[in-house]
């Protein structure tokens, strides 16, 4: 820490002495203009008594200097992937003690830093990375933490489909049946008939598109078609 006065006197009279004092012990008594300012100083509590020419004394109230807490990482907030292999996670750091403006430098599991040296970083994907926070003394003093980034273990998937066709022309007895792995149940289901089920009955030849969407909002879409035989046809012979 440091403290700086300014003294004001009459006009002919000068400063003769400035003395400082440390937890009511003398500090330092000196003259001339770096008697105005006491630099580096350390915990405590301080006080300034100025003399001048005529004899006359005056003295501050008095000064505490404190000491910051220690520079800590509180706290990172994470985001996690919501989709497997995507770049969407963030991570904002809760930063404590030191002296701010804090300055940070987030790192991935390669050691390579990223942008930006912000508070908050984004468009992340899953992995290893570290936050490197020091503050504005200019000391080596810093905090680190390392922090995971986690995904869902497999991306949202079809995993089985069973297709009844129909058996006879305009019939409407087809069927599709789903099994959805991965991604983060539970599924929801979005036919392009309407139905909302995993399976759905009672189709007519004809184009399904299925949209599966999982708790975190990562979709699939597919496909389905349901068969039919031509029709019969009756040849009619005369003799």
């Amino acid at each position: 820490g440091s403290i700086k006065i300014r003294v004001q006197t009459l006009e002919g009279v000068q400063v003769e002495k400035i003395s400082w004092f440390k937890n009511n012990q003398a500090y330092s008594a000196v003259f001339g203009e770096d008697a105005y300012e006491i630099k580096e100083l350390e915990k405590g509590t301080y006080q300034v008594v100025v003399v001048d020419s005529e004899g006359c004394t005056t003295s501050s109230e008095a000064i505490e200097i404190t000491e910051p807490l220690p520079l800590i990482i509180k706290d990172i907030s994470l985001e996690m992937v919501n989709c497997f292999d995507d770049h969407t996670a963030t991570a904002t750091a809760v930063p404590q003690g030191g002296i701010p403006p804090y300055h940070y430098t987030w790192k991935n599991e390669q050691g390579i830093a990223l942008t930006p040296s912000s508070k908050k970083i984004e468009n992340l994907k899953a992995g290893r990375y570290a936050l490197i926070l020091r503050d504005a003394s200019g000391s080596t003093a810093m905090a680190q933490q390392e922090f995971t980034i986690t995904q869902p273990e497999k991306p949202l998937a079809l995993a089985t489909t069973n297709t009844l066709n129909n058996h006879c022309f305009g019939e409407e007895n087809g069927s599709i049946e789903v099994g959805i792995t991965g991604g983060t149940p539970p599924y929801q289901y979005h036919w392009s008939n309407g139905e909302t089920t995993q399976k759905i009955s009672n189709l007519k030849a004809g184009s399904y598109t299925l949209e599966v969407v999982d708790a975190k909002s990562c979709m699939l879409r597919q496909s389905f078609t349901i068969a039919q035989p031509d029709p019969l046809s009756l040849d009619k012979k005369l003799t």
